[in-house]
């Protein structure tokens, strides 16, 4: 007995070194610059960056640090990245496991540059300072972060040469899944991207995967108004296909086209993309529309009718309802199945095509009875047609939205020149006549 007592006491003796020395050096590396560089190292692996995490400080199982900021490995889906404001928690028990696990990171500021890196000489010099130091193997661990708390987060991203966008203010949410992959939430900020409207995000889930972005759902709000649904996949990879789908409701017409079309009214529809995102014109987008109390300053889409709608009445109208049916790819705008109402005073119903801002477009105008007989013999001459309680005339639309030429003004003077002289009151004598002198102009 007492011969087995003395090895089992130096025994002991030795793992209480062992432990001690290890606490000692565990300590004096957590305390030191080599932790910095050591996280330094880690965090640019785990992002693919080429960065620099400022000094830490200690406060118990907490340390902090001023901000790390860094710019994208080769191949990085990150061009530049600043984070200020940093906290995290470790999870001590897991280095009993060789694990260095930060179970909660909160970060006050971050503005992250989506994209290719800059320059390859940047990449070659970041990735030179990415060689960092390397642990003794006793106290060698895995690196894990498992939660990440954004308070302000500031995003910004470019798709080809000419279009761009940001999501700026928004608070970010991120839990780890696995190795390569994360549960994302985000509420609040507002993002604009090149030709579309600037909307507010109020709420968005998602997950991330080594493939890409999965859109659980996103709600958004117009600028004026309404609300935005949208949801699908974002692909990372330009051989992949991005795929999404949005809803509206309750926005504003102003919102969907420029200011100098002089529109107004609340649209709601749905819309399907499919495409690579990163490059220009490599996807499509296909979806109805519906606009409810249209109104629209006339002689911008319809010229010298401008005239008639105006001796009409119709100048104050409101349409009832808009639906159209859009196809948009590249500079290539198609609207097919438009239907408009007016009570059952007017309809017009057709189809067209804008390519780079040129419309070409036909359409079939319906006017009742009630109207047509202000312009006597428009009715006999030019709108022949006669179908559901409407009578019908063809429309050729041409040019840009600023100087659009139409066909029907040239058919409605030849018919109104023919009945003017006919048993005609002097005050529409009047009004006609002061019509064709605009047509003539």
């Amino acid at each position: 007995m007492q011969r087995l007592r003395l090895p089992l006491i130096v025994f002991a003796a030795v793992i209480i070194s062992l432990l001690f020395g290890g606490g000692i050096a565990l300590y004096s590396f957590v305390h030191g610059d080599a932790c910095r560089d050591w996280l330094t190292r880690r965090l640019n692996h785990s992002l693919r960056v080429d960065g620099k995490l400022e000094a830490i400080a200690w406060d118990g199982m907490t340390f902090s640090s001023s901000g790390y900021s860094g710019t994208g490995q080769a191949k990085s889906r990150i061009n530049s990245l600043d984070a200020n404001g940093i906290t995290a928690h470790l999870n001590w028990p897991a280095l009993l496991a060789r694990t260095w696990d930060l179970d909660q990171v909160n970060v006050e500021k971050v503005n992250a540059y989506l994209g290719k890196p800059i320059t390859k000489q940047e990449e070659q010099k970041g990735g030179a300072s990415g060689s960092g130091i390397k642990l003794p193997h006793f106290i060698s661990f895995d690196f894990q972060i498992n939660h990440i708390a954004i308070n302000q987060g500031n995003l910004h991203w470019a798709a080809g040469q000419y279009q761009a966008g940001e999501l700026l203010g928004t608070k970010i949410i991120a839990t780890r899944r696995d190795e390569d992959s994360w549960n994302l939430s985000a509420s609040g900020g507002k993002a604009q991207h090149t030709g579309l409207p600037s909307v507010t995000l109020d709420s968005l889930s998602a997950s991330t995967g080594s493939k890409g972005v999965t859109i659980t759902q996103a709600r958004l709000f117009g600028q004026n108004g309404g609300t935005i649904s949208l949801n699908g996949f974002v692909a990372l990879d330009e051989s992949q296909i991005s795929r999404l789908h949005t809803e509206f409701s309750g926005v504003s017409i102003n919102d969907l086209y420029p200011e100098t079309l002089h529109l107004n009214g609340i649209a709601s529809g749905n819309a399907d993309y499919a495409g690579t995102i990163q490059r220009e014109d490599a996807g499509a987008i296909t979806g109805s529309l519906h606009v409810d109390k249209l109104r629209m300053d006339w002689s911008v889409f319809l010229g010298k009718i401008g005239s008639f709608i105006k001796i009409s009445g119709m100048d104050d109208w409101a349409l009832d309802s808009i639906d159209t049916q859009v196809i948009y790819r590249g500079q290539h705008l198609e609207f097919s199945h438009l239907v408009a109402k007016y009570e059952d005073q007017a309809k017009i119903e057709g189809n067209g095509a804008i390519d780079s801002g040129q419309i070409n477009a036909t359409f079939s105008v319906g006017l009742s009875t009630a109207i047509l007989q202000r312009l006597p013999g428009v009715q006999q001459k030019v709108f022949t047609e006669e179908r559901d309680g409407l009578y019908w005339a063809p429309v050729q639309l041409t040019g840009t939205p600023q100087n659009l030429k139409e066909d029907l003004s040239k058919r409605i003077s030849s018919a109104l020149q023919e009945s003017v002289g006919k048993e005609l009151k002097s005050q529409a004598k009047d009004a006609i006549k002061s019509f064709l002198d605009l047509l003539k102009h």
